[in-house]
């Protein structure tokens, strides 16, 4: 049976690569590069990124051409052209991953709909046929590799244990990695369909039941709620936050989903056939959410790939609803074929995510600079930073965006007459807060306008092996207080100080509303009270200078206060929280703090 399944496996596979020849070959490299070292985010994202797209490209060519009867010559000389511009495009550009996540989902897609894009085969009922034949083998292939690499894991690990075989620690990462991009690919690629002009499929009972009675009922009832948000936007005549614009569009997309889905039982009665009926028209009012919240964004924001994708999404969604609503002939097809279109599209050129994006931050950073007169004649001109909180924010927010998506060459010019400036340095990352001191400019929190986090732990307590402590007699590192924001009560610590004399008890407390740090002596109460908001004034006015401990040196937040028997010094060993720019208000998160404490009047203390 064993010998049997084995032969079943490897006969799949040489099928696999006979019709898939280059695919096969990219799921190769993948692997191989992947095995090498696995890290989106380095310069083998580049080449990950070409094998992914050339990968999925080839395979709805091979597709097309099945179903147009061409020749393998004619096939590839379609084929290939595209794939070397895909590759040129893929290879040049700064960060491969933004038009990459773009052109991998649209060829993706096109996988679904390449073999009906002829007369003869364009048909709704056989696009659902293929994509349901399709979509069960993706997951009944996704089942076979999680048991094949649990089995491998099991087999190991018993190896290891019951016989002592050194097993090198990152082989369960290498198995992981051969069972995702290679076995799987190609299990997959051996179940596509060959045929396709079947119109019927059967559908099994267990995916109608749980259409029934958990994914359209989880629709309708997301559906009523977005309803009634809008309701409430009409009454209070308030705009909707900008997050509504992915919830609509998580709803939207695994609507049509589920509308796909059920394709093929859309004449059918009870909750599936009124969904099918209905869905497009529940469609209007999340959608203008969606309109209104992603024009609002863009507006205060401009263009991001985030906020692009949201409009294509929503482009994508009114072509949805437009075709049903005209009752096209098929309109699964045109949902399928629509989407993967535009999304391709959006992947390359002067209209595409990424051009459009860096046009928009661009012109958008230029108008802040020029208005505070650090940008002249297209150089920087390192300005004395009066900005207010507000300022900082934006441009900080500007500059994030461009230093992480490697868009530099604007940067660079600005920066040309400064050789010595850090956005010239030769590197792979840069670090932001430097280039905005370059420009004169202290960093800020970019991701919200109107807050900017504070995130301090001091260098001093937490990096240096000894810590002076001369002139007290006790050093105690108090248990972090956290504040009401996090739910949790800043509840007082209790302790104890021995000397000869007898017992010192002391009661540390917090109070997160008005910032007050209190050390109180139990017999006599005595006070000593520490004002935080005095040391946030301090985090304010340093900004991104406690962070930069190259240049600055380590910093130290610490206030002193003393009473008739006891001196304390109060440091801050780590604070966290946000300014509200808004407010004027800070909110603190967390608070670690450390005190030296020297009990006055020559009392001897023990050790």
């Amino acid at each position: 049976m064993l010998n049997h399944a084995l032969r079943n496996i490897l006969g799949e596979t040489r099928a696999a690569i006979r019709r898939f020849p280059i695919p096969a070959l990219c799921c190769l490299l993948f692997c191989a590069i992947s095995l090498e070292t696995f890290n989106f985010h380095s310069e083998n994202a580049r080449y990950l990124s070409i094998l992914f797209c050339g990968c999925f490209w080839f395979i709805a060519v091979t597709l097309f051409a099945e179903s147009r009867r061409w020749s393998v010559l004619k096939q590839y000389a379609l084929g290939i052209p595209v794939f070397a511009g895909m590759t040129a495009g893929l290879y040049t550009t700064p960060e491969p991953m933004f038009p990459f996540w773009f052109l991998g989902g649209g060829l993706f897609c096109l996988m679904f709909i390449a073999p009906f894009l002829t007369r003869e085969h364009w048909q709704g009922e056989r696009i659902w046929v293929f994509s349901y034949h399709l979509w069960a083998r993706i997951f009944f292939t996704l089942l076979a590799a999680l048991v094949l690499f649990l089995g491998a894991i099991a087999i190991i690990s018993s190896l290891k244990y019951l016989f002592g075989l050194p097993v090198p620690h990152d082989i369960y990462g290498d198995i992981w990695l051969t069972v995702a991009t290679l076995f799987s690919p190609l299990l997959a690629m051996s179940g596509i369909p060959r045929r396709f002009d079947e119109t019927e499929a059967a559908f099994p009972k267990p995916d109608r039941l749980i259409l029934s009675y958990i994914a359209i009922p989880l629709l309708l009832v997301y559906a009523l709620i977005l309803h009634c948000y809008a309701a409430k936007i009409a009454l209070i005549r308030d705009l909707p936050e900008g997050e509504i614009g992915w919830l609509v569009t998580a709803y939207a997309c695994a609507g049509i989903a589920v509308w796909l889905a059920s394709y093929s039982l859309r004449r059918s009665g009870g909750v599936i056939g009124f969904f099918h009926r209905r869905f497009f028209l529940l469609l209007p009012v999340p959608l203008a959410l969606l309109a209104v919240g992603i024009s609002v964004r863009i507006h205060a924001y401009g263009f991001t790939e985030e906020r692009y994708a949201l409009v294509v999404c929503l482009l994508w969604l009114l072509i949805c609803a437009a075709a049903h609503m005209a009752r096209i002939r098929n309109v699964p097809g045109m949902i399928i074929l629509s989407l993967s279109i535009l999304l391709m599209a959006s992947s390359f050129g002067p209209w595409g995510a990424v051009a459009v994006s860096e046009r928009s931050q661009v012109a958008r950073l230029i108008v802040l600079l020029e208005k505070h007169h650090i940008l002249t004649d297209g150089k920087i001109a390192p300005a004395k930073d009066t900005l207010s909180g507000q300022e900082r924010s934006e441009i900080s927010a500007q500059v994030h965006y461009l230093v992480r998506t490697k868009k530099l060459e604007h940067l660079r010019q600005w920066f040309a007459a400064m050789p010595d400036a850090h956005i010239h340095v030769d590197t792979r990352y840069f670090d932001v807060n430097r280039v905005m001191k370059d420009m004169g400019v202290r960093y800020s929190y970019p991701y919200r306008r109107d807050v900017r986090a504070f995130d301090f732990n001091s260098e001093i307590l937490w990096r240096k092996p000894v810590v002076p402590v001369s002139g007290y007699d006790f050093m105690v590192n108090v248990p972090p207080f956290y504040s009401q924001t996090m739910k949790t009560n800043a509840m007082p610590q209790h302790m104890t100080l021995e000397s000869d004399g007898g017992e010192i008890k002391l009661i540390v407390s917090y109070d997160p509303d008005e910032m007050i740090y209190r050390v109180t002596r139990e017999d006599t109460g005595e006070v000593i009270a520490f004002m935080l908001r005095d040391i946030l004034k301090e985090v304010e006015h340093k900004g991104a200078d406690m962070y930069d401990y190259s240049r600055n040196g380590p910093i130290l937040l610490f206030r002193e206060g003393e009473s008739e028997t006891l001196k304390i010094r109060f440091i801050v060993s780590s604070l966290n929280g946000t300014f509200a720019h808004a407010e004027q208000k800070a909110h603190i998160s967390s608070l670690g703090t450390v005190l030296l404490i020297k009990v006055k009047g020559g009392e001897k203390m023990t050790h």
